[in-house]
């Protein structure tokens, strides 16, 4: 369904979030974000890890079914990526890199640990 799409990639975004900062993030309560989490899991989307050092506390990691599956959309990006190269001048680019660099690494305080900032 779109909700369990837009959950998985919150999970994904978050980089392995344990399930309370997903919980927060998607502003969830506990029982339905357990429900969420517990069906994404039985479809093989998420997996849930346990921590090594807290055994109560667990990682959400997006499945390669889920990535292999339904998310077309990052291999788009590349393609975006390599028109951007031909389109633009490597000043241009450089400014675009500047730009997305601070819009991850800066503006985007709701995404800890976000993908876009490493």
């Amino acid at each position: 369904t779109p909700m369990e799409i837009l959950a998985v990639e919150m999970i994904y975004i978050l980089n392995e979030p344990t399930i309370s900062e997903f919980t927060q993030f998607a502003k969830l309560s506990s029982p339905n974000a357990a429900y969420k989490i517990g069906k994404l899991v039985k479809k093989g989307y998420v997996e849930k890890i346990q921590s090594t050092t807290d055994k109560r506390e667990y990682y959400l990691k997006v499945t390669d079914k889920y990535i292999k599956h339904y998310n077309f959309g990052y291999a788009y990006v590349d393609t975006v990526i390599n028109r951007v190269e031909e389109r633009f001048n490597k000043d241009e680019i450089e400014t675009l890199n500047k730009l997305l660099a601070v819009i991850g690494q800066e503006l985007m305080h709701e995404v800890p640990n976000s993908k876009a900032t490493e």
